[in-house]
């Protein structure tokens, strides 16, 4: 199994979370909802502009970065949306629901480069990839080294996103009261640490092989 989404706790469940009762400014509040309403309705490049004019006027709020990473997230821009996911964490280092869904793009970036190198989608596919993924490894080639859930020498990038994946779980759930939900997502790090040995046994062999 290359790839398995959790389904209790999906982004969608996550999209909307603002502090609106921490601003006190009548515009701010008024783009807050805008937003809001963007979201709910599929329109991402909209809320993102008004989620970038609360900005403007006040750059504080974790959650503005938050939903932008989210609404990054929707349109499939998943470097911008972990920018932003990161830019939440560093303002509020126990918003959980940012680890999370940080884990989550970092996952499905992992799972596009294994598929990409593993030769299930078709050529014309991998063509339209072939940017997007670029992209993604240049990205993830300047964060490697904190990639500290990585398994053994290898570190190729589906690894590497994997143990970003794992070391973001972690942390939600160090900040999570709820086991259940723990549980699952316990299940899931062991999944892909199952695919960091996978992984690193395939690039043994490669090289074996040369």
């Amino acid at each position: 199994m290359m790839f398995k989404k959790i389904s209790f706790l999906s982004l969608c469940f996550l999209c909307i979370i603002f502090l609106t009762g921490c601003m006190s400014k009548v515009d701010i509040n008024t783009l807050n909802e805008k937003a809001a309403g963007y979201m709910q309705n599929g329109e991402y490049d909209k809320a993102i502009e008004r989620l970038n004019s609360i900005n403007d006027l006040d750059p504080r709020y974790p959650s503005t970065y938050y939903n932008l990473g989210i609404a990054y997230y929707k349109k499939g821009e998943y470097i911008k949306s972990l920018e932003n996911l990161q830019k939440a964490i560093s303002i509020d280092k126990n918003l959980k629901d940012a680890y999370y869904s940080s884990a989550v793009v970092y996952e499905e970036i992992g799972a596009a480069i294994q598929s990409s190198e593993g030769g299930e989608d078709d050529n014309a596919e991998k063509n339209e990839k072939t940017e997007e993924l670029r992209c993604y490894k240049n990205f993830l080639s300047e964060n490697k080294p904190a990639a500290a859930a990585l398994e053994g020498d290898k570190k190729s990038e589906t690894a590497v996103c994997y143990g970003y994946a794992i070391s973001n779980y972690e942390k939600y759930i160090s900040l999570s009261k709820d086991e259940k939900e723990n549980s699952k997502i316990k299940d899931q790090i062991a999944f892909l640490k199952e695919e960091i040995k996978k992984v690193n046994s395939d690039e043994s062999e490669d090289e074996g092989e040369d």
